[in-house]
């Protein structure tokens, strides 16, 4: 993770070359911005935050804390939400209460909602696919099937997501989340997938391919995201049209404020903040996990809740004053 930021380092020690860098990406982000649709932000880009679904303690969902978070949210500038994913602990939610959260997110904001719309076969995931956009939602986040991974090749994914998108009324975004899922899909898949007027994004955790996608999708109506903020400038300069992440629950100011300076060409400012994110992402996401992200919440006047089992409730005490020490070491707290 921290190799990109190292070369972002050389790159500032280079003034004529990070001056051309910056003026090529800048108008490339530009661009990105000014598309316009007749859909909500049917050209995916920006910071979209990845949100936690607000479990009471008994791990019902409280909706009245739901209406309190997204009340502080819609006061940051992301450009939409990501529902029903991993930070929202899409596996524990049943199918009624993942359409009552996009219901009741689309009654509060007119910003993008992106759901989460994974099921193990193809028949359920367009069908609820299809029900996610009755529901309110603009686009539609997937993983890849992985129940019966030994079996799932290439092909097979590919034939996934092409019948999803055929059937879908919204865009589709593949999310290539090797860490649960166990497959990485490859770049060539990916780019064949990336031809189908309704498959508009990817949200990929593997910093390493960002660069590869961007480069071989630039000429599509495509959208690469960056599935980490610790990672975030340096997928933006590699083409990415910005990131899904859940630190932005925690700290969406300052990532929104990455993406916005990078837009600009300010990226000496962006490289340093993008430090500053670095330690906090992966305190929070890489060792703590959701529970961590809850706590974290709260020291900003969020509501962190717990989590359903069979996740840890709670974080314990000991993680909890680590977030805080890390935090204020980054100086955002």
């Amino acid at each position: 993770m921290l190799a990109p930021l190292t070369r972002l380092s050389s790159l500032a020690s280079k003034p004529l070359t990070l001056q051309c860098t910056a003026s090529r990406i800048s108008l490339t982000l530009q661009s990105m911005m000014s598309t316009s649709s007749g859909q909500p932000d049917l050209y995916l880009k920006g910071v979209y935050s990845a949100i936690p679904t607000t479990f009471g303690p008994d791990e019902e969902i409280d909706f009245e804390k739901f209406t309190f978070n997204v009340s502080k949210w819609e006061k940051v500038p992301l450009k939409g939400y990501a529902i029903g994913g991993t930070n929202g602990e899409q596996p524990f939610l049943t199918e009624e209460e993942k359409l009552k959260i996009i219901r009741t997110l689309r009654q509060l904001t007119k910003k993008t909602i992106i759901a989460g719309t994974y099921c193990e076969s193809t028949r359920a995931t367009i069908d609820l696919t299809q029900k996610a956009a009755q529901a309110g939602a603009n686009a539609a986040l997937i993983l890849c099937p992985y129940y019966f991974q030994k079996k799932m090749t290439e092909d097979l994914i590919y034939e996934h997501f092409i019948s999803v998108a055929d059937n879908s009324p919204i865009p589709v975004i593949i999310y290539n989340n090797t860490f649960v899922t166990g497959i990485d899909i490859s770049v060539n898949t990916l780019v064949k997938l990336a031809h189908h007027e309704n498959i508009r994004g990817v949200k990929d955790t593997e910093n390493i391919k960002l660069a590869n996608l961007s480069n071989q999708t630039k000429d599509l109506n495509f959208s690469v995201f960056a599935g980490s903020a610790g990672y975030l400038l340096s997928g933006l300069l590699v083409g990415c049209a910005g990131g899904i992440n859940a630190l932005s629950a925690v700290l969406g100011d300052p990532i929104c404020e990455v993406y916005d300076l990078a837009k600009k060409g300010k990226w000496d400012e962006a490289m340093k903040l993008q430090h500053r994110l670095v330690k906090p992402d992966v305190t929070l996401m890489k060792e703590m996990g959701v529970p961590g992200t809850r706590a974290a919440m709260e020291l900003y006047g969020y509501y962190g809740g717990r989590c359903r089992r069979p996740l840890p409730g709670v974080l314990h005490p000991e993680g909890v004053e680590k977030i805080k020490r890390v935090l204020k070491e980054a100086g955002f707290l």
